[in-house]
């Protein structure tokens, strides 16, 4: 009787212990202010939440026993608070957050697909937010990250690092993601940096190197993360419009028209929360005469995004996102002296695209150690040409889908595993009718062989097909990773990953003629691939200084270029062989309790075709980028430097498309731009003056296009 007695109080014990709460308050440690969207996350476990608009948090359903909580906030340095709860007990926390000189260990999601400081990571990521996106009035994401350390471009394609060169208009080494979620067009295999919501972007994070691990086809260089804004507890809209004009052209023979060219554009977000419903809807509308002949463009963007949490485990998201364009197109200049003007016969050239993306997002946190999230997206990618009078049309449709689970084993100790599916369907006059498929399982393995060392494995087993292209098959991709934390301010870290993708269908089935060239199809085209290295170091080297440098070595094979054939037409082949080595160093320096900062970043790129023995097509040497903000009062002085060194190389026969197309140089960048905040005088406003190109120099990206003269751009913003 005692023994049962003793069962039935045990029992009772062991279903009455009810799981605490830890709740609080953030606030900054010099000027006692409160911070809100400050990221809380539960050490070891998938729990997270935020503070409130009035600087506060709760985080509920806690099992009894010791925990470790991470306070981050772009701006301020990462704090750790250990706790010690007892069941049925809430803890009452207060946390200050000091101000960083330099912007150290933000938290990221893309190294990994979950969330992590970014100091954990063994390969280099770099993080541009909302901030500097608005400060410098970038109207695109392809203009956000022309800043970006390492990262250059040629006329619309991204290049990391020089994994990439330039094949106009189809394909991509860099992999984009919005929110996670892979956003290339099926027909080309192209970013669209331009379609996204730029005004809706939370921060832009870039991993350099090889990433097919666990990203799959296009991640050969790298992969392009773009965050868009969370939900907010308050109701916020906001409304930006800007206006602008070039300057006249540097010579009197470049000068086609007597009409100032203007630019000008609008956009308007909401933000809104009802209990366990949020919404955010953005829309915005662009328009560009051009500086050169035959390049206007009109554009427009509705993005909408709707959430709801079923449980406090559970949420849901839906994304719709739609772009409109409408511009002429200008391939290349006429000759050197008529740099603005295209050739007589396309002069009429026009395109209209239309780009449509629906997502559907699914999270559910089964328990403290393990979480379930899942996705599925269609995107379609149309398009109208008439170039050199030859009207063209294509349509795209790509469905993907993705289930993933991540599993902290331990606090130290974490799997990531998933499986993925796509589909694309083309129906276009330049490629035919085509179809692919494909699909990808992976998992990755993350633990701490001591607390100063933490090891990372992965691989990933990628199958694709297109159409009646024969030479893809399977890939298998692996990756490894290790960091080691050599003291509390160096990290040093080390990483290797095998990268590919597989050709777009443009690239395998393109038919058309471009000045007289016929480009033809190429049914046995393969798929590119790369073994990547970086070594790289981590270190806060004074309370005001943040350096980071790595080596990088890739090899690539069965390169994917344009060429010109025997024959004089141009098809896309795989070069054999070509490797791409350099280095790179950032330092960023904070000083006057950051209201001066200033970042400087240099990369070295040695770049070989291993098969013909030459340097690689586009691609420059060396990239330098600096940056300085300045706060005064309700003043921000801002400043940006970018240098890229001449290629050495292009398209051997470029000139007999382009005349004088084999003019290029060393490229010398200067923007500047001035803020006032009027927002201390209860006028919820900001007036912005950004001069782009402030120096006016001459350049081109790609053959025969000559870059944006100066700039002048007014922005007003008002936040409701």
């Amino acid at each position: 009787m005692k023994l049962l007695l003793a069962c039935v109080i045990g029992l009772y014990s062991a279903f009455s212990v009810r799981a605490a709460e830890v709740r609080g308050i953030v606030k900054d440690a010099a000027t006692a202010e409160i911070l809100s969207g400050v990221n809380i996350f539960l050490v070891g476990t998938h729990r997270g939440t935020s503070s409130d608009k009035d600087g506060r948090f709760r985080m509920a359903q806690i099992e009894p026993g010791e925990h470790e909580l991470l306070f981050s906030l772009l701006g301020y340095q990462a704090r750790r608070e250990r706790v010690m709860v007892q069941s049925d007990e809430a803890i009452d926390l207060f946390v200050v957050l000091q101000a960083s000189p330099v912007l150290a260990d933000p938290v990221i999601v893309t190294a990994n697909k979950r969330d992590q400081v970014a100091g954990e990571s063994a390969v280099t990521v770099a993080v541009m937010d909302a901030a500097e996106i608005s400060f410098r009035n970038s109207r695109t994401v392809d203009e956000a990250l022309r800043y970006i350390p390492g990262v250059h471009f040629v006329e619309s394609q991204v290049n990391i690092r020089g994994s990439s060169g330039y094949n106009r208009g189809v394909g991509s080494r860099v992999s984009l993601l919005v929110d996670g979620i892979p956003m290339i067009t099926g027909d080309t295999g192209e970013l669209i940096l331009e379609a996204l919501p730029v005004g809706e972007v939370e921060r832009i994070e870039v991993v350099k190197g090889a990433s097919s691990a666990l990203y799959g086809s296009n991640a050969l260089g790298g992969v392009i993360n773009v965050i868009t804004k969370p939900p907010s507890d308050d109701t916020r809209t906001r409304i930006r419009t800007y206006g602008g004009f070039y300057s006249a052209p540097s010579f009197a023979q470049w000068e086609w028209t007597t009409d100032t060219r203007f630019l000008d554009g609008v956009s308007i977000s909401h933000l809104q929360r009802w209990g366990d419903l949020d919404l955010t809807l953005y829309g915005s509308r662009f328009s560009d005469d051009g500086y050169k002949r035959n390049d206007a463009k009109k554009r427009y963007n509705v993005f909408a995004k709707l959430g709801y949490s079923l449980t406090p485990h559970q949420h849901m998201m839906a994304a719709f996102n739609y772009f409109y364009q409408n511009r002429g197109d200008f391939l290349f200049w006429k000759n050197l002296d008529n740099a603005l003007v295209p050739p007589d016969n396309q002069l009429s050239d026009r395109v209209v695209s239309k780009r449509f993306s629906s997502t559907l997002k699914y999270r559910n946190v089964l328990s403290d150690e393990f979480l379930l999230q899942g996705n599925a997206q269609w995107y379609r990618n149309s398009f109208s040409s008439l170039i050199e009078a030859q009207a063209d049309k294509s349509t795209s449709d790509e469905i993907r889908g993705e289930l993933q689970g991540t599993w902290y084993v331990h606090s130290n100790h974490v799997l990531t595993f998933g499986a993925e599916v796509i589909m694309d369907d083309v129906r276009s006059d330049l490629f035919g009718n085509r179809t692919g498929e494909g699909g990808g399982i992976y998992l990755q393995d993350e633990w701490d062989l001591a607390s100063d060392l933490h090891l990372t494995l992965g691989l990933r087993f990628d199958k694709r097909s297109i159409d009646s292209v024969s030479t893809i098959g399977g890939q298998l991709n692996p990756k490894a990773g290790i960091v080691y934390d050599a003291s509390d301010h160096v990290r040093l870290r080390a990483s290797y990953g095998k990268g590919f993708r597989a050709p777009a269908i443009g690239e395998a089935f393109t038919s058309v003629t471009v000045s007289g060239v016929p480009v033809l199809p190429n049914p046995l085209i393969k798929p590119e691939k790369s073994n990547s290295f970086e070594i790289g170091v981590n270190a806060v080297a004074t309370d005001f200084m943040l350096v980071d440098a790595a080596l990088f070595h890739s090899d690539y094979f069965d390169l994917i270029e344009a060429e010109f054939t025997q024959s004089g037409t141009i098809q896309f082949g795989n070069v054999t062989r070509a490797r791409v080595q350099g280095g790179e160093i950032t330092m960023s320096f904070g000083f006057l309790e950051r209201d001066l900062i200033i970042n400087l970043a240099y990369t070295y790129i040695y770049h070989r075709n291993i098969t013909l023995g030459e340097a690689l097509q586009y691609r420059p040497r060396n990239i330098i980028q600096t940056s300085a903000v300045a706060v005064a009062g309700m003043f921000t002085l801002g400043a940006d430097f970018r240098l890229i060194s001449r290629y050495e190389e292009i398209d051997r026969q470029i000139s007999t498309i382009v005349p004088d197309g084999d003019v290029r140089t060393t490229v010398y960048v200067f923007d500047a731009r001035v803020g006032a905040d009027f927002s201390r005088f209860d006028v919820p406003l900001t007036v912005t003056l950004n001069i782009n190109n402030l120096f006016q120099y001459n350049y081109v990206e790609v053959a025969g296009n000559l870059a944006p003269p100066r700039l002048y751009m007014l922005v007003l913003e008002a936040k409701l």
